[in-house]
């Protein structure tokens, strides 16, 4: 789903930068000067005694390449800034450009216009060090939380995009930097085989390639000549006769190379049903795993019938493994238990010979709790009923290092399981019902991040009572992430003070809020419309939570995309005061919207005006490839992401955008008038209320001129420089959290 070429800007180095890794080494190529530096190609100006004195110091620090690019890698996490900085000057540029195109992620949607513009700037892709590859379609249709999948999923055709992927490769091959990029590759089914097909003969990339995901595109709707369980299984079989074929030949290549860069394998599937899942373990062949035992980090497998060769699968041992997740649909069991209990003999077998796990996610058919000791566990699912609490207690006991559980239970079983609940002190993250919750904090577990178990309605969320322990407040929880399926957005802000009230959580830092009311109406919200209500809860949760409160993510099923910057500034003036990242997902669309909160500078305690005409938004500046999306997530689809420095929406949302645009300039009025009422009737409020903190005398221009800039997707994934493997969890919702809350203080996990 290619975008047009003809409205691209083209940017061009002055001359070709070197790599800035010390460890590359350049292979010989003519008229290519041998350096080791980012800044070896920016000429330095020459000071003398006369003119330095004259120069001011802002002048000195800005001819000074080794400070700017000190000031630039503060800027490669947003990003947006750093793009600016390529239109400044030729100078600027030649420093900004390495940094924003060190560690790149490719939507297949826009690989076209990452090879352009790295055709365009072929000094440029030497300084790529890590590259992720995602089916970003196949991320938005079919990667996703269980409780709402994406509406009116397409036909996917992925061979034009595909072949814009052999072509990349084709110029990564070609570059003269050695070793060649880590790469994270995250396609569909039908992508497997092409991948295949590409890397066959590019042995230095099979050497390099550090994660291979493969996400269940597979749609019965499309597939109407199958219609049973056996016409499935020769699809799934083929599917993993490719795989076999993709991972033996990787693994192979970086074995002769003595190359270990493959750590992750993830084979998703985030609808578990159909009979299409039975396929999955008979088709796995014991010798591919038996070779990739020896080297994943990272592993992550969906199936059905976990009974039907789940022993080949597990058999190996796995002496590197740190994560592993396995998510079974279904089982045929019958009231046959033998089957059951052989599932769970095979798996604690392996969790026992897993030395290194630290992350195990089992999620099965039926109740579930690992029976053997797992030394280093750290995070972890749990799965029982009443009946089984004592083992749930006594595992927890026997593991003390335990920080991240995640713990769904009945509200019947709740009671029994809370009777003698004795969880470990140090557990920091905790997923599960507000009886679970509220039984930590009984026991004097100083719990940080708390995800609610979905509820039906906002009552049923049982805040803030269980929270609020003998009047207490809840000084410890920086992070409450709450979903709701019965109640629309709009009835929620209306309770946001009785949910979470500020002397309750008084350290708050980050929301997320989850709202499935909308979600199936045959109409869903306008853009304007979608502005409006984020400008309610905005304005709701200024005057109601905790004054520290840094970021917010709003999933609601109604939404639809928000508006141009522009356009949204007239109509989102009202914010926490400490905001500073908003993510909003409609979630019927499964598309991720990042903000940042640009407040105005200040300067001896006196607002600086920020330009207009200057602070548009990060579309202002974009490179040939498509620098950065408008304001639309062109991945996540609401988890993986990205861009060539960014990345952009799809045609949809980039016409949607246009026809905004459009809009008329009485519309804008309008609503300019309306915010200006609601702003007037906020101020009276909260005279009213007397709620105002020590921040209330802030200067009323400056609260105005508050505003959101849009951020590409990337800024929120983290990737490690050393292993080139990106944070995609596999576990969908776990990447709607930007910060990490399991440390001393909240830290963005992409730093």
């Amino acid at each position: 789903m290619s975008t047009g070429k003809e409205n691209r800007a083209t940017v061009r180095s002055a001359s070709p930068p070197a790599p800035s890794d010390a460890q590359s080494q350049k292979r010989p190529r003519q008229n290519s000067p041998e350096s080791a530096s980012v800044t070896s190609h920016v000429r330095a100006p020459v000071h003398t005694s006369e003119n330095s004195a004259r120069q001011s110091a802002t002048s000195r620090f800005f001819k000074t390449p080794e400070l700017v690019l000190t000031l630039f890698s503060f800027m490669t996490l947003e990003k947006v800034d750093l793009i600016n900085f390529t239109s400044v000057s030729t100078y600027l540029r030649d420093l900004a450009l390495p940094l924003l195109v060190r560690s790149m992620s490719v939507p297949l949607s826009h690989a076209d216009q990452v090879c352009d513009f790295f055709e365009d700037n072929s000094d440029l892709i030497e300084h790529v060090r890590h590259i992720r590859v995602y089916d970003d379609e196949v991320h938005q249709y079919y990667l996703f939380d269980n409780y709402e999948a994406p509406l009116d999923r397409p036909n996917l055709d992925e061979y034009e995009q595909l072949s814009d992927l052999n072509r990349l490769l084709t110029l990564l091959e070609e570059r003269g930097t050695v070793p060649l990029p880590l790469f994270d590759f995250s396609l569909g089914h039908g992508g497997i085989k092409e991948l295949y097909t590409m890397l066959q003969n590019r042995l230095s990339i099979q050497e390099r390639v550090a994660a291979v995901r493969v996400i269940s595109d597979f749609e019965p709707l499309y597939h109407r000549g199958y219609s049973t369980q056996d016409s499935y299984r020769p699809l799934i079989v083929e599917v993993w006769d490719d795989l076999h074929k993709l991972l033996m030949s990787i693994c192979d290549t970086q074995d002769h190379a003595n190359s270990t860069a493959l750590r992750v394998f993830h084979y998703v599937d985030c609808m578990l049903y159909g009979a299409h899942l039975q396929a999955v373990l008979p088709s796995i062949k014991l010798e591919l795993f038996e070779k990739l035992a020896s080297r994943l980090q990272d592993f992550a497998i969906a199936m059905s019938n976990p009974d039907e060769g789940l022993d080949r699968l597990l058999s190996p041992d796995w002496p590197e493994l740190q994560r592993f997740q396995l998510s079974a649909a279904s089982t045929n069991f019958g009231e046959n238990p033998q089957p059951r209990d052989d599932v769970q003999r095979i798996i604690n077998s392996f969790l026992r010979r897993s030395s290194q796990l630290n992350d195990s996610q089992i999620h099965l058919a039926w109740k579930f709790c690992p029976l053997s000791d797992i030394p280093k566990l750290k995070k972890c699912y749990i799965s029982v009923d009443g009946i089984e609490a004592a083992a749930a207690t006594q595992f927890m006991q026997r593991h003390q290092k335990l920080d991240d559980l995640r713990w769904y239970v009945s509200s019947w079983d709740a009671n029994a399981i809370t009777a003698n609940f004795q969880p470990p002190p140090s557990l920091r993250v905790l997923r599960s019902s507000p009886k679970i919750v509220k039984a930590c904090l009984q026991a004097g577990v100083r719990l940080s991040h708390v995800q609610l178990a979905t509820s039906g309605n906002w009552y049923l969320l049982g805040l803030p009572e269980c929270v609020h322990l003998n009047e207490t407040p809840a000084d410890s929880i920086t992070c409450l992430e709450v979903d709701i399926v019965l109640d629309h957005l709009d009835v929620v802000i209306s309770k946001i003070k009785k949910l979470f009230p500020r002397d309750v959580l008084p350290n708050l830092v980050e929301l997320v809020l989850c709202t499935r009311m909308g979600h199936r109406e045959a109409e869903m919200e306008t853009r304007k419309e979608s502005a409006q209500i984020l400008q309610r809860l905005l304005k709701e949760l200024d005057r109601s939570v905790s004054p520290k409160l840094r970021a917010l993510r709003v999933q609601h099923g109604g939404a639809n995309y928000l508006p141009t910057n522009r356009k949204l500034a007239t109509i989102v003036k009202t914010f926490p005061r400490t905001l500073e990242y908003l993510s909003w997902n409609p979630s019927r669309l499964n598309n991720t919207q990042y903000y940042r909160v640009l407040r105005p500078l200040t300067f001896q305690g006196k607002a600086m005006k920020i330009s207009t005409s200057a602070s548009q938004s990060n579309t202002d500046v974009k490179l040939k490839a498509g620098e950065e999306a408008d304001n639309v997530d062109a991945e996540d689809r609401t988890h993986g992401e990205e861009e060539m420095g960014g990345e952009e929406g799809n045609d949809e949302e980039e016409q949607a955008e246009e026809e905004d645009e459009e809009e008329t300039d009485d519309e804008d009025e309008g609503m300019d008038e309306e915010n200006a009422d609601e702003e007037e009737e906020t101020d009276g409020e909260e005279e009213e209320t007397g709620d105002e903190d020590e921040d209330e005398d802030e200067d009323e221009a400056t609260r105005k001129s508050v505003r959101l800039q849009s951020l590409p997707p990337s800024f929120r994934l983290k990737v490690d420089q050393e292993t080139g493997v990106w944070d995609q969890p596999a576990e969908v919702n776990e990447s709607y959290t930007l910060f990490d809350h399991t440390g001393n203080e909240p830290r963005l996990k992409a730093l």
